[in-house]
């Protein structure tokens, strides 16, 4: 099957005793059925808005026709383009951002951009100065997997409008598009918190796992101890499991544990933060069954000696890559 490229199609117009015609594919479909030797034509727009008539490209080869199609684009581009390509600012702006963010988030960022100039470019825009309005509202919709959540649709967008600011600041683009584009807007699930009672069941169940061999499961007593921790304190899962009660101070009534945020932002200073446990939940994590040698809910790579070099050295448990 051909690439496809909305501004210039190949198809091809079978011929009577072609098998495609005594196949399964839908009618509709079988002009794209390119597994035969009938003739591709061509049919569309060039990137510089001229009409290519439908016409037979003379070739039974699909590559032969698509270099004929490229052919087309690149002399569109050399009519209509000026500027920058939007690829090079694609790959212009993710250099500039890899100080900015991790490599998961400008993965994530690098797939939004690709789908976007994937989009720009069966429409016949190769420049970034091409670039519309009416291009970005319409990428939202026909641009976009149709089952893509909301909300990944909303971080889409915000991850394009930190690409369209930029453009413009640096001059790419003429127009200020990030003002003209109506901003996605998220639809979040309106959850409840849970009530007393389901707080009480969730701990006694908790304690009542069984059936592992290492592990929370086989230690179902530790595993409600790191619930009630985070409960009381409102620490994030991933800085609770790194909890060392041994850092602990006691205060008149109150014990106070200082940690730093695993999750933040990677530009944002780092900063310290103080919780309070009361004397019955520091004791009980004291005297419970340790899933490691030095952190009571942290198991894995926890008992590895790499590990604890690593902590002498400074460095928390979500940095440290066991190969």
């Amino acid at each position: 099957m051909s690439r496809p490229l909305e501004s210039l199609i190949l198809f091809k117009r079978h011929s009577a005793n072609c098998a495609v015609n005594k196949s399964r594919i839908p009618k509709k479909k079988r002009e794209f059925f390119m597994e035969c030797d009938c003739q591709v034509w061509i049919r569309g727009r060039t990137p510089a808005g001229d009409i290519v008539p439908r016409q037979s490209t003379g070739f039974s080869d699909l590559k032969r026709a698509e270099a004929m199609r490229d052919a087309y684009v690149r002399q569109g581009r050399a009519e209509s383009g000026s500027g920058m390509p939007v690829t090079e600012c694609i790959e212009r702006y993710l250099r500039l951002r890899e100080q900015d963010l991790d490599e998961r988030t400008l993965a994530q960022h690098r797939l939004a951009l690709e789908r976007l100039r994937s989009y720009l470019e069966n429409r016949g825009v190769f420049y970034a100065e091409g670039i519309k309005a009416d291009h970005l509202e319409s990428f939202k919709t026909d641009g976009l997997p149709r089952e893509m959540a909301s909300t990944t649709r909303a971080t889409t967008d915000a991850k394009i409008r930190c690409f369209l600011r930029m453009a413009y600041r640096r001059e790419w683009i003429k127009e200020v598009l990030v003002e003209k584009v109506r901003p996605v807007r998220a639809v979040y699930e309106q959850k409840e918190p849970y009530t007393d009672d389901e707080v009480g069941t969730i701990l006694e169940q908790a304690g009542k796992i069984n059936g592992g061999t290492h592990g929370y499961a086989s230690k179902p007593a530790t595993f409600r101890l790191l619930l009630e921790l985070m409960l009381e304190t409102g620490m994030r899962v991933g800085d609770a499991v790194c909890y060392d009660p041994r850092i602990a101070s006691k205060g008149d009534s109150l014990w106070t544990y200082t940690f730093t945020p695993h999750k933040r932002k990677r530009t944002e200073k780092a900063r310290s933060i103080e919780v309070y446990l009361t004397e019955d939940l520091q004791k009980r994590i004291e005297a419970c069954d340790w899933l490691s040698p030095r952190l009571p809910f942290w198991y894995g790579s926890g008992s590895d000696p790499g590990f604890r070099r690593g902590c002498r050295s400074g460095m928390g448990p979500g940095q440290i890559r066991i190969r």
